[in-house]
């Protein structure tokens, strides 16, 4: 793990220390690079990030055509789609560990040149075993990616920016989506659905080499010796885990949330085809067109966590409910209104305006959990974050594969969408009456500086 001069650090009230702005005296002219320099550094774990997802749901886009060509049941289709989320719930934790104990722009690259491999290994499928087996590798690259991203925003920007910047963060969640899937789409309509994998394999393995150039950090104990690195161990970690019932509410909270979310994302093209018609191609655009207004509510959701909660950190949970009841209420609406003869541009906007309020749900989760968690435990405790969405993923694919069997498409996600945000709703209640006393209990463990290299 590279270093570099110490960032300095002081005790502050509100929480333990994790990052202020580095001397401005002899080492003024080195500030300014960071300062300067963390901006494109942000520019492309964001783009890795939008690969990210461009690769995990390009299958969405092409879904009809593996079906047809592999003779899938939506069980069948739904388990293969959700296969990648079992190699990212296998290796989330390990990775996020040894993002914290050893390097986080090392584990990004090698991460990257993983999944990238693994995308295009899809494409050369030959049987359905096989596809299953490329898309868990996919999984597993990008199992500790989402830690090493958000530990480095963590260091790279101070507390007052970090739903901001979570939220920038987290528009390429809906970015990439869209990508993906008008890629896959309108390649697949021209070269055939085998050709996506190869061409979206590319931008990851030249962003990946691109990282080794990154800057990194040290976590050093703030009052002990210049040579004091944390390096917590997973007793470490868990212990810390343990003693935070707010954390913990808020993992249990993926679950029923990521089980719709992830659902809704598998099946849209999907939906939109049985639905409303439309060809592959035709799909594919409108699920893009819906993906890059979701986009918005990613940044606007961190902002206005950032804003409400300078003086009040856990009102950061009371507006995730707010989202979640939004997301809810358009979402099932726009199924329940699919089945009554709802147009498709009502449908789209529906979809959208929902899902911005649940894109903004999420960043504004992250952003509290890196408010819960003090620099050198941040990739570790956000590991168990993808892990948790991971299990909700596998066996939504399965669940909404068998419900779609069973009592059609829309119906299937229309049951998913309410008993998921529902539970999810409950447990971040919970969340809100512990998370002060969890924030305070930090103090407890020391001040922290982080060493920007």
């Amino acid at each position: 793990m590279d270093g570099g001069n110490a960032v300095a650090a002081s005790t502050v009230s509100t929480e333990p220390v994790d990052f202020v702005s580095p001397q401005m005296t002899a080492g003024q002219s080195a500030a300014a690079r960071i300062a300067g320099s963390k901006h494109g550094w942000f520019t492309v774990i964001w783009l890795i990030y939008l690969i990210d997802y461009a690769d995990r749901f390009a299958v969405s886009a092409v879904l009809p055509a593996i079906q047809k060509d592999f003779a899938l049941s939506d069980v069948q289709a739904g388990l293969m789609s959700g296969s990648l989320f079992l190699g990212l719930a296998i290796l989330a934790v390990p990775c996020g560990l040894a993002v914290d104990r050893y390097s986080r722009k090392y584990m990004i690259t090698l991460m990257t040149l993983i999944w990238s491999v693994a995308t295009w290994s899809t494409g050369l499928a030959k049987s359905f075993t096989a596809l299953i087996a490329s898309r868990v590798l996919v999984g597993a690259g990008e199992a500790g990616y989402n830690p090493a991203g958000y530990a480095l925003i963590a260091a790279w920007y101070p507390a007052r920016l970090r739903g901001t910047m979570v939220g920038i963060f987290q528009m390429a969640q809906p970015l990439g989506i869209a990508l993906g899937v008008l890629l896959a789409g309108h390649l697949a309509s021209h070269f055939g659905w085998r050709a996506v994998f190869g061409v979206l394999a590319v931008p990851g393995l030249v962003l990946a080499l691109l990282m080794l150039f990154a800057p990194d950090y040290k976590t050093r104990r703030v009052g002990g010796s210049a040579d004091t690195v944390v390096r917590p161990g997973l007793a470490d970690t868990l212990r810390f885990i343990a003693g935070n019932r707010t954390l913990q509410l808020i993992y249990l909270a993926q679950l029923p949330i990521t089980a719709y979310i992830m659902a809704a994302n598998i099946w849209a093209p999907t939906f939109v085809v049985r639905q409303y018609g439309l060809s592959l191609a035709a799909a594919a655009t409108a699920v893009s067109s819906v993906m890059m207004l979701i986009a918005i509510g990613a940044i606007l959701g961190g902002w206005l966590s950032d804003r409400i909660s300078r003086n009040n950190p856990r009102a950061r949970i009371s507006i995730c409910l707010v989202f979640l009841v939004g997301a809810m209420v358009l979402h099932s609406a726009t199924y329940i209104g699919s089945l009554h003869g709802l147009s498709l541009n009502a449908g789209i906007g529906g979809f959208a305006i929902g899902g911005m309020f649940a894109t903004a749900n999420w960043g504004t989760l992250v952003a509290a959990g890196l408010d819960q968690s003090p620099p050198q435990y941040r990739a570790s405790a956000q590991s168990f974050l993808p892990m948790f969405q991971a299990i909700a993923t596998v066996f939504a694919g399965v669940l909404s594969g068998a419900l779609s069997d069973l009592l059609g498409l829309t119906t299937a996600l229309a049951v998913l969408c309410v008993t998921g945000m529902t539970c999810g709703f409950v447990l971040l209640l919970l969340a809100l009456r512990t998370y002060d006393g969890d924030y305070r209990r930090q103090h407890s463990l020391g001040s922290f500086e982080v060493d920007v290299g």
